[in-house]
């Protein structure tokens, strides 16, 4: 199994190799956990496997997604993978696949003038981790992250990225004036 980066900064398609062979012993249990909580259901994904209740009756799904987490913690620790768990999602992935590996890939590249890297689950946060030293990074949602700003809901992402052009036009004429390059003044997170 793979997945992989198809960009030009990464001369065509750079391919990740891994093993993929754990989701046969995992999607069954999934897939009982659906029966069990109707709404529920299963995504199979070329890395990972997903466990959505959004479509569950929010008690039942609740109750099934911490059930599940409690009853497969055990299988995933002698295996390389990862349980996340998202907005209304449990998520069982590789640990040698992730965001942050593929912004790595892409930064090491070195094609590019501007990163700003936004997300709104926790598996942006590895990608948050490896961009924040190269450009700006951004949480969409009020959780805890390693992102250096946030917002509160997607409206405001959007409206950043709708004046983004203008923005960096303005921030690339003042850096020429005062030799520094400063970081945008929206949305700061407080250091804890």
């Amino acid at each position: 199994m793979g997945c992989g980066i198809n960009h030009p900064a990464v001369n065509g398609r750079k391919k990740i190799q891994f093993n993929a062979d754990w989701k046969k012993q995992l999607l069954p249990i999934l897939q009982v956990y659906s029966d069990r909580a109707p709404g529920a259901f299963v995504e199979e994904k070329s890395h990972s496997l997903a466990w959505h209740y959004r479509g569950a009756e929010n008690s039942l799904g609740e109750f099934k997604a911490n059930e599940l987490m409690g009853n497969i913690r055990y299988l995933l620790s002698d295996l390389p993978l990862q349980m996340l768990q998202g907005n209304k999602v449990i998520e069982i992935k590789s640990s040698e696949v992730n965001k942050g590996k593929a912004a790595l890939a892409l930064i090491n590249a070195g094609n590019y003038n501007f990163i700003m890297a936004i997300g709104d689950d926790v598996t942006d946060e590895d990608m948050f981790k490896v961009t924040k030293p190269f450009g700006i990074t951004v949480k969409i949602g009020t959780n805890k992250s390693a992102a250096a700003f946030h917002f509160n809901n997607s409206t405001e992402a959007r409206a950043l990225l709708r004046n983004l052009p203008s923005k960096l036009l303005i921030t690339k004429m003042l850096d020429k004036l005062i030799h520094i390059v400063p970081y945008p003044s929206f949305g700061r997170q407080e250091k804890n």
